[in-house]
């Protein structure tokens, strides 16, 4: 299945902190990906896809939606299905006291063949 790169990069998050990206779907879709955190003594990170509202809900610590939630991990495949609109990636250290993280992140979105 082809697919269409959303976000390919690498992030540094520091302690006690969230860093985010920003992508745009046309209209529904899949999209699928991977990333893996470096740093500290659990190698863990949390990554979070919300859209603009649940972006400013999470940034006010109040109750958001989220399309996906890996929890604290290590490494993890990301696999959502979204409506169109801007959606945000964040990449959650706000757990860890002390030591930043350095995030590779992969994300794409699934181009289903046109039905013709």
């Amino acid at each position: 299945m082809p697919s269409r790169p959303l976000l390919n990069e690498i992030y540094t998050v520091a302690p006690r902190s969230r860093t985010s990206a920003s992508f745009v779907l046309p209209g529904p879709c899949h999209v699928a990906g991977m990333f893996r955190a470096q740093g500290g003594r659990g190698n863990d990170i949390r990554v979070i896809i919300v859209d603009g509202m649940g972006l400013e809900n999470l940034n006010n610590h109040n109750q958001f939606r989220a399309y996906y939630d890996s929890g604290k991990v290590t490494v993890a495949m990301i696999d959502a299905q979204l409506g169109a609109g801007t959606f945000y990636v964040v990449l959650d250290n706000s757990f860890s006291l002390l030591t930043n993280k350095v995030v590779t992140l992969s994300l794409s979105e699934l181009v289903l063949p046109e039905k013709g």
